[in-house]
């Protein structure tokens, strides 16, 4: 089988980021629904991954869970392999369900302040699927210590809904659930 093309962009970080909150009406469910049925890389296709992905991480940002959850199916798997987080232990690598996984990145969140979640590239295979780079910056409520790191989500869509969630650590990893976990349809 042909791998799928993928196609990438830089994505801008916005200044006011925190101030996005999604508006899930029916005009924009509808546009939604034909930019995900675009090929990747389609010019309406971009927008709107690019906006939705905006929207999410600022919503994660500012600890918005009724925003947040709007965009994941309530059965949502979240799967995480990035052995940095993996080794700190406080998260397990799979989690069922919408509230069990806010649950565990709550967890998280409330360890650093003034976190900024930017996403900086998306990567499109086309279908229901596509991913993101982001850069995780704040300081340790507690110690104080600056950190920056990067990280990869890949999500996997049913129904306009995120049914699956991968947080990885490296760009191959992120291209290689894109490339082998292939679309139903």
């Amino acid at each position: 089988m042909k791998s799928p093309e993928i196609v990438r962009w830089p994505v801008e970080p916005l200044p006011d980021a925190e101030s996005l909150h999604p508006g899930p009406d029916d005009a924009a469910l509808a546009m939604a629904a034909t930019a995900i049925a675009m090929p990747a890389g389609a010019p309406l296709r971009r927008v709107v991954l690019t906006r939705a992905v905006q929207i999410g991480l600022a919503a994660v940002g500012r600890r918005d869970y009724e925003a947040w959850r709007r965009v994941y199916a309530p059965n949502a798997e979240f799967y995480l392999t990035a052995r940095d987080w993996l080794a700190l232990g406080l998260l397990p690598e799979l989690t069922h369900g919408c509230e069990n996984g806010w649950r565990n990145q709550a967890g998280i969140l409330d360890a650093i302040a003034e976190l900024r979640i930017e996403p900086r590239e998306l990567i499109d295979p086309g279908h229901s699927r596509f991913a993101t780079r982001v850069l995780i910056s704040g300081r340790g409520r507690e110690s104080g210590l600056a950190m920056h790191m990067e990280h990869w989500y890949v999500w996997f869509l049913e129904n306009l809904l995120i049914a699956r969630e991968y947080g990885v650590a490296t760009e191959e990893e992120a291209v290689g659930l894109l490339r082998t976990d292939q679309p139903s349809s």
